[in-house]
């Protein structure tokens, strides 16, 4: 073989080299620990960080997501940006073909292309057959779980780790707001939207103001002793100008409910206000400024400021009447609330994908989102709601309460009342002083 023929087979293959380089499935994020067993039954929580992988022989009868572990080894790694099903278990010797059938079997029951970057996922194999995969299981989320079965037929299902539930309680004073006084208790976010569901009939959280205090129990969920979620609240309790209001869930049929501690219903009719979070920017006024016109007008309505985007919410069951345009309420919607009257809900950004006319929609769907479209300075919401054919303040309405419990369960929620009262006035409290921040923190365990 002559000089230029050795050249260009050199070539060929470094060429060759590259490119199968280039299309080697992305490298997983493994290590191995020799002869290490597994401690508990559950799987390993699904963390932010990347997890040591393991290749172990868990002692007889142990099990992992309901599967013997005897005479098997399992590793664990975090799904990559970019990785699909492919890229998990081709460096793992499972070939293209299986792992076809195993995304086709598992239609029925999880969609693969869902497998998102940052969950965790566990390989079990077997040692006697050459470290062959049997198992691939996929952490949805921290409780729970897809298993694809590599086996004669490939088989996919889900499962759940198991749950424990806890109860804590948590107390606090606000010094400034109470998203800062929740945060600095502990209270996820999750918990106060939560907590604002609850009073959102019986209290606006915007007059909530420094001094005031909150007190709130619920159940906490926990795989392996560790948190993994927040429950339901089972009681809450928030006093706002000296005035105390309180609420306690009682169970029916699955659902939670809320009462005061009589059980006559927290719950109303209609909802104290369209959105969440915000803050009335003008009110209900016969002579009001027009901040564009710059002349003064009626306002039959209620301005609440809110960024741009934030949901806006029915604020009573009804059926949809109007979706559409005006030059001076922008893209707005009108709902029949029957027997009640009509609210109207102005300068939206956009109206929610799912909503049309003619369409019923419950009390607390969400609608559209605050905008500025129309005769606006900027984002906020105009509520405005007519009666009688004739428009009122919405924030002065009587509005009809839900229904109150009755025997048997009033006297089952009674006890429960003054269980959880008990337990309020029993629960030892720690006070933290964060520079001007006083915060009352309590925290109780109880297994059920």
């Amino acid at each position: 073989m002559n000089l230029f023929h050795r050249l260009f087979f050199l070539f060929l293959s470094a060429l060759i080299f590259v490119s199968l380089t280039g299309m080697a499935p992305q490298k997983t994020e493994l290590s191995v620990e020799k002869q290490t067993s597994l401690q508990s039954t559950d799987v390993p929580d699904n963390g932010s960080q990347p997890l040591t992988s393991l290749a172990s022989t868990p002692p007889r009868k142990k099990q992992y997501c309901g599967i013997s572990m005897e005479g098997l080894s399992f590793k664990t790694g975090v799904v990559q940006s970019g990785q699909t099903l492919a890229h998990l278990l081709n460096p793992h010797g499972i070939s293209n073909a299986a792992i076809f059938q195993a995304a086709k079997t598992s239609k029925p029951v999880f969609d693969v292309r869902r497998i998102k970057a940052g969950n965790t996922y566990s390989l079990i194999s077997s040692p006697e057959e050459e470290g062959r995969v049997k198992y691939f299981i996929y952490n949805q989320s921290a409780i729970n779980y897809v298993v694809f079965d590599f086996g004669n037929p490939i088989q996919v299902y889900k499962g759940k780790k198991q749950v424990e539930i806890k109860t804590r309680t948590l107390s606090g004073t606000i010094t400034s707001s109470l998203w800062n006084a929740a945060r600095d208790s502990g209270m996820s976010q999750e918990l106060l939207y939560a907590l604002g569901d609850i009073f959102a009939s019986t209290m606006d959280f915007r007059h909530l103001h420094k001094g005031d205090e909150f007190m709130i129990t619920f159940e906490e969920k926990f795989v392996s002793n560790k948190c993994v979620a927040t429950g339901r609240i089972k009681a809450a309790r928030l006093t706002c100008c000296n005035k105390i209001f309180q609420a306690f869930g009682y169970e029916v049929n699955d659902r939670i409910n809320y009462y005061d501690e009589q059980g006559n219903s927290l719950e109303k009719s209609f909802l104290k206000s369209p959105l969440k979070y915000s803050r009335i920017s003008s009110k209900f006024s016969k002579r009001r400024l027009h901040p564009i016109k710059q002349k003064y007008m009626p306002h039959p309505g209620i301005d609440y400021a809110a960024p741009r985007g934030t949901p806006v919410r029915s604020v009573g069951d009804g059926i949809v009447i109007f979706k559409g345009y005006s030059k001076g309420a922008g893209n707005y919607i009108k709902i029949n609330h029957a027997g009640v009257g009509v609210s109207e809900y102005m300068h939206l950004s956009k109206f929610h994908v799912r909503i049309r006319k003619n369409q019923k929609v419950e009390k607390g769907q969400i609608i559209g989102y605050v905008g500025s479209t129309g005769y606006a300075t900027g984002p906020h919401l105009d509520l405005r709601f007519k009666k009688n054919g004739k428009y009122v303040d919405y924030t002065k309405m009587n509005l009809p309460s839900g229904k109150s419990l009755a025997n048997p369960h009033k006297e089952i929620f009674l006890k429960q009342v003054a269980g959880i009262k008990q337990q309020w006035e029993d629960t030892p409290r720690l006070s933290l002083n964060h520079g001007t921040k006083t915060l009352d923190v309590t925290s109780k365990g109880e297994k059920r």
